[in-house]
């Protein structure tokens, strides 16, 4: 049910909002009051084409908002849920459309912004808009299908079946693509093959590339390095001006000190502390300066090794991390091409008892269509004779078939005494009355 419906900017309309109460409600006016521009911001809201003059003169952007009560509606609350747009705990459908100059237009579902099919599939069974020559979702054989599954509560064995089917075609395409791959096997396993020496033959190390550049980096600048090192280690230790020969002599100032005043004796432990420190970075800088060695056929190597890298980077376009992650994949599509046989048998057999499944779902829920069909045909007979229709016929007509949603293609027939069925499409809805010798009724 419509609750609520707010227009902003729209046509003649600079703002409103309506609140509607359960039951029947009339909008009555003199012509050109505003009564259509309702039902055109309610169409435009459901999917109606859009256009830059449906915005109101000096406005930038038009808005449509209607919320729904929900509560009840069981089949359209599950598509909603199947469409992951309905919130936990809430029964409650919240339509947004906003319309720019620049001829965007923007929809969204509980927040949540959905392309202009699902909106309008969605509309169809919210709104039906009666007018000459319309009685839309009563076109639509897939309204029609679902109509009779809600009625008969055939959802959940729809659904079922549903799945079964797209298993099936999933197995269907899995066959198709083994025969395929089985077919450019010799040509595939010898490419496969070559990457697989190519990349084997580099022996790639994780995070090899970018250890090599600060290596390259270190050993390209040997000469200066050394200097610095040499320098960082006079500074600290080699001379009588180090920084460990003045911590020393400071360290005999402060204990002569605190015999005289007994406030810096504290101080000492301060000295000691710097004192070690700067021999743990004396023996730091000793050690490197020892191990050191500038070396240019390693730096040789690493230019010719970072060189191949960079190629095999380069020519896969890849990280290196990708480059081994590649290295897996062929191992294993090797291992899958050499029992490919044995793979695309197997497949055939799951596709051989996908499509039985699929079968005996079929027929389980095309005979309980048939055994529905009965009982909506009544109802709707019996209507038909509340409206004066004693003497018309309502038929449902099924035709097997093997889609994903339906095992049945649907009909529905009317007939009268004062109408002749003329089929239109083969196989979907028979519709279009023709009134003998007269227009038609």
């Amino acid at each position: 049910m419509l609750t609520e419906l707010r227009i902003s900017h729209f046509a003649l309309i600079e703002s409103l909002e309506l609140e509607f109460s359960p039951g029947f409600q009339v909008f009555t006016g003199e012509t050109g009051a505003g009564k259509s521009l309702l039902v055109d911001a309610l169409i435009l809201l459901l999917g109606g084409r859009a256009s830059a003059e449906h915005i109101r003169s000096g406005a930038r952007e038009a808005t449509l908002e209607a919320v729904f009560s929900l509560s009840g509606h069981s089949l359209i609350l599950e598509k909603l849920k199947e469409w992951d747009l309905l919130p936990e705990g809430t029964q409650d459908l919240l339509l947004r459309r906003t319309l720019s100059r620049e001829g965007r237009s923007r929809m969204y579902v509980n927040g949540r912004l959905v392309p202009l099919h699902q909106m309008v599939e969605l509309g169809c069974w919210l709104v039906d808009i009666h007018g000459q020559h319309e009685q839309q979702s009563l076109l639509s054989s897939k309204v029609q299908q679902d109509v009779l599954d809600a009625f008969g509560g055939l959802l959940t064995l729809r659904d079922e079946y549903t799945t079964h089917y797209h298993r099936w075609q999933d197995l269907v395409r899995a066959v198709d693509d083994a025969v395929r791959r089985a077919k450019e096997r010799q040509e595939r396993e010898e490419f496969l093959h070559f990457q697989s020496e190519e990349l084997g033959k580099a022996q790639l190390v994780p995070g090899e590339d970018e250890a090599l550049v600060r290596e390259h980096r270190k050993l390209q600048n040997g000469g200066r390095v050394l200097e610095i090192v040499n320098q960082a280690y006079d500074l600290l230790y080699d001379n009588q001006a180090s920084v460990l020969s003045q911590l020393t002599e400071v360290r005999k100032l402060v204990h002569e000190l605190g015999t005289i005043d007994d406030n810096v004796r504290n101080w000492h432990e301060s000295i000691e502390g710097g004192i070690a420190q700067v021999e743990e970075l004396v023996w730091a800088t000793r050690s490197y300066k020892d191990g050191f060695q500038h070396d240019p056929a390693r730096l040789e190597q690493i230019d010719e090794r970072l060189a191949l890298v960079q190629r095999l980077k380069k020519k896969y376009r890849e990280s290196l991390e990708d480059l081994l992650a590649r290295q897996t994949r062929i191992q294993s599509e090797l291992e899958e091409l050499a029992n490919i046989e044995e793979r695309t048998q197997d497949l055939q057999q799951q596709v051989s008892r996908a499509y039985q499944d699929v079968l005996a779902l079929g027929q389980k829920l095309s005979e309980a269509r048939q055994a529905v069909t009965g009982k909506l045909e009544e109802r709707i007979t019996a209507e038909l004779a509340h409206l004066m229709m004693e003497k018309s016929r309502f038929h449902v007509g099924l035709t097997a078939v093997l889609k994903w949603n339906r095992p049945d293609r649907m009909a529905l027939i009317r007939s009268s005494s004062r109408f002749v069925r003329i089929p239109v499409r083969a196989c979907n809805l028979w519709h279009g009355w023709h009134q003998e010798g007269n227009s038609p009724g």
